[in-house]
């Protein structure tokens, strides 16, 4: 067998070496360059999520600002219920009707809640809020109600619907509501022939707000009505004594056209 040549291996690995010392330099300078790029990188890196953070933060305030507006809308119409004869306003008097309870529970949420603040420190705040207002807006209420639309459905409380009336001028102090009621005044309704008929009602009345973690608009249909974000209207209501009243003949109610309202949150009749 014919012997090879060294001079057929050597000129393949010069060329080798060659192309090795020509690389050598050029990987030395990426990996020199290396951290002084990953250090851009980190800057870059840095820079942009402070930038996000910016942009989150003014759409938090953004959304905040047009809820309170929403809400703002939403409240003053609910607040200001006008008949057809002329403009009432509801009393500041919270316990005067649901919906003055309503309004009075809005004007102390806005109240405590003026300054913004981190969603979990707000949701915490507004469940203490909610347990102070259970605490202190209740009591007895004596009102003068009209009540029709009596209904008793089978295994279910009886319930009516009401709307509560100024004592002096007899306009509506809000939307009519439906309460259920005790079973003993159903007969005493039942005898009334009017569709309304004036009575004086006495009660025990709270406030029962709750905490909604994942509401902070008021949203299409309003249900539970909204107080702000987090917090819900809520009420309870247990009658005690039911009486016609002596001004029933004052009151000129509809026969045939129904009242709009929405119904509020009662508690069971007592």
């Amino acid at each position: 067998m014919p012997v090879s040549s060294p001079r057929r291996f050597a000129l393949p690995v010069l060329a080798l070496a060659a192309c090795i010392g020509i690389a050598t330099p050029s990987l030395r300078a990426q990996e020199d360059a290396s951290p002084f790029r990953i250090a851009e990188l980190e800057e870059e890196n840095a820079h942009l999520r402070a930038r996000v953070a910016e942009l989150e933060a003014a759409l938090l305030r953004a959304t905040e600002a047009l809820t309170a507006a929403v809400d703002a809308l939403g409240s003053a119409r609910r607040t200001m219920h006008a008949d057809a004869s002329g403009g009432v306003m509801l009393p500041a008097t919270p316990l005067a009707s649901p919906d003055a309870l309503f309004a009075a529970l809005v004007r102390d949420y806005r109240r405590t809640f003026a300054e913004s603040a981190p969603a979990q420190e707000r949701r915490s705040a507004v469940a203490a809020w909610i347990e102070s207002m259970r605490e202190t807006m209740s009591g007895r209420v004596v009102w003068l109600v009209a009540i029709d639309e009596l209904e008793t459905p089978r295994q279910q409380a009886p319930s009516v619907r009401v709307r509560v009336l100024d004592a002096a001028t007899l306009a509506p102090l809000g939307a009519p509501f439906r309460a259920e009621i005790p079973q003993r005044f159903v007969a005493a309704i039942e005898r009334q022939n009017t569709a309304w008929a004036v009575w004086e009602m006495e009660a025990d009345y709270a406030a029962k707000p709750t905490l909604n973690p994942e509401r902070t608009t008021i949203g299409a249909f309003d249900h539970p009505r909204f107080i702000g974000p987090f917090a819900e209207f809520g009420d309870d209501l247990h009658w005690r004594t039911l009486g016609l009243s002596a001004r029933a003949r004052d009151l000129n109610a509809p026969t045939t056209t129904k009242v709009p309202g929405a119904p509020t949150n009662t508690g069971p009749a007592r």
